[in-house]
């Protein structure tokens, strides 16, 4: 499936071919076994699969308080006015990194029955369906903040869990309020967030 399809078309970049195919996974009839590790469709839309025996290892502690959440952080400097920075222009970006790893769109399901399937399953399963508008959803799982570097690790490693079943992945843009010239250079934090299972 084309990752254009997700897109409006407003949303779509410009150029560049658009013919980038999404990594659907592949559907295939009937429940799954307990050891198939393989996707499976559930109705030609939404695809499911179970937790493998390392994504099971991180999601039990994970899912109590975090444990096995990761983060990635990168600092960068540009120029505020550029238009590199622009949030619109990131959430697009966001949108197509997750579009193309199903499991930051993911969500983690312990009881089948609560989508409505015939199986009655009652251990944790990935549960993936596209978006009907995959820069939305981007922007549901994506933060412009001010902290700095070590407030925002701190929050991470000290505060509430940001990670869940529901959401798989986060992304925050940071950019500490400073007084500065329009051409200065600015120092951005990016840390993009995601359960490690």
């Amino acid at each position: 499936m084309p990752i254009d399809s997700f897109l409006t078309a407003g949303e779509r970049p410009s150029g560049g071919g658009g013919g980038t195919e999404y990594p659907s996974p592949s559907p295939s009839p009937g429940p799954p076994s307990p050891t198939s590790k393989e996707w499976r469709s559930h109705n030609g839309r939404d695809y499911f699969r179970p937790l493998g025996e390392s994504e099971y290892a991180y999601y039990i502690p994970a899912a109590r308080d975090g444990l096995g959440d990761m983060f990635l952080h990168a600092s960068f400097t540009t120029k505020e006015k550029t238009g590199m920075m622009d949030r619109t222009r990131i959430a697009l970006c966001w949108a197509i990194i997750r579009s193309r790893h199903p499991l930051l769109m993911s969500k983690v399901i312990r009881d089948r029955n609560s989508n409505n399937s015939s199986t009655s399953v009652e251990e944790p399963y990935f549960w993936f369906s596209p978006p009907k508008d995959a820069v939305k959803e981007a922007k549901d799982c994506l933060v412009f903040d001010t902290k700095s570097k070590d407030d925002l690790i701190s929050n991470y490693l000290n505060g509430p869990r940001t990670l869940s079943d529901e959401r798989m992945s986060y992304l925050v843009i940071s950019h500490p309020i400073r007084s500065f010239d329009d051409a200065a250079p600015t120092m951005m934090t990016a840390r993009a967030l995601n359960s490690n299972y």
